[in-house]
């Protein structure tokens, strides 16, 4: 009977000692990692949890970074259409200027030569790229240049009507480029015929007034169009900006949620390794006394 009953308390001081010393070193990894699930068996429902939430903040995340481009694509396309503005209000000065039936052939040759200038600067405008090296009034055709040509044998609009858009958050798109025929329609065509009318022979009298009128004409319908769409960016802007600061509280509650399932009770924690430690050591000098029972220890 003391043989049997020895062995039964070894075995269970045994078992003892290895389920204290496995809780002990979950405890220490626990400690060491600030996590208190190191693996799903720990808590199932927790950890499910925990990888839905992880989720979350990855989208979220996501949509941050989406914000973020879109919000740097409208600066962009916000300070081009500036300088498309500033380049309409000049022209409709210098065509109201070179209408001026006073001037010489020689001082429209002036002007003309300036209008040749801002001309090849609204060219430019058009063509511009966003930060990425993508053509920003192309449409989707952003890998070549929309406008192309030249004053001499007219400028042909090459991308499409599309708007590629950017998703900001769950439910909502915005456009990141604009097509060139919604932002410049027949614009260069509206500059290069009044350069035409400049540069040809001494002008009938009223035929500048005739080409002052149509220019005119063309570039309000234009500057109107690019201060519309500007209205329009300039709403996204605002719009994004309310988005990021969504997203941004949103990002700080899911934090806040997944480190309530994941991260340990550092003091909990301490106490527990602690308790621990001190119940292994009692086990391991229990084991010890038992190791060293023998019959003859009993005999004396």
């Amino acid at each position: 009977m003391f043989r049997i009953s020895t062995n039964l308390m070894f075995d269970r001081s045994t078992t003892s000692m290895l389920r204290q010393s496995s809780e002990l070193l979950k405890t220490s990894q626990q400690l060491s990692s600030g996590k208190r699930i190191l693996t799903p068996s720990d808590d199932p429902s927790g950890a499910a949890c925990a990888l839905a939430l992880s989720q979350s903040i990855a989208i979220n995340d996501q949509m941050i970074r989406n914000q973020a481009y879109a919000q740097e694509t409208m600066q962009l396309l916000e300070g081009t259409l500036a300088g498309v503005t500033e380049n309409l209000q000049h022209l409709r000065e210098r065509f109201i200027y070179g209408a001026n039936g006073t001037l010489s052939a020689a001082d429209r040759q002036i002007i003309a030569r300036e209008l040749r200038e801002q001309f090849g600067t609204l060219l430019a405008l058009g063509n511009a790229r966003d930060i990425h090296g993508n053509y920003m009034f192309g449409g989707h055709e952003s890998n070549a240049p929309p406008f192309q040509g030249d004053l001499a044998t007219g400028v042909t609009y090459v991308g499409d009507d599309g708007v590629r858009e950017m998703r900001v958050s769950l439910s909502r798109d915005i456009g990141v480029t604009l097509p060139g025929q919604a932002v410049f329609g027949d614009l260069f065509a509206t500059v290069a015929d009044f350069i035409t009318a400049l540069e040809g022979p001494v002008p009938e009298e009223g035929g500048l007034s005739v080409a002052l009128d149509r220019g005119i004409s063309g570039l309000d319908r234009a500057l109107d169009n690019v201060l519309n769409v500007r209205a329009r960016i300039g709403a996204h802007a605002v719009e994004l900006e309310q988005l990021g600061l969504i997203s941004e509280e949103t990002d700080l509650q899911l934090r806040t949620m997944l480190a309530n399932y994941q991260e340990i009770d550092y003091a909990e924690a301490i106490s527990r390794f602690a308790r621990q430690q001190t119940m292994l050591q009692a086990a391991q000098q229990t084991f010890m006394k038992i190791s060293g029972l023998t019959l003859f220890s009993y005999l004396q």
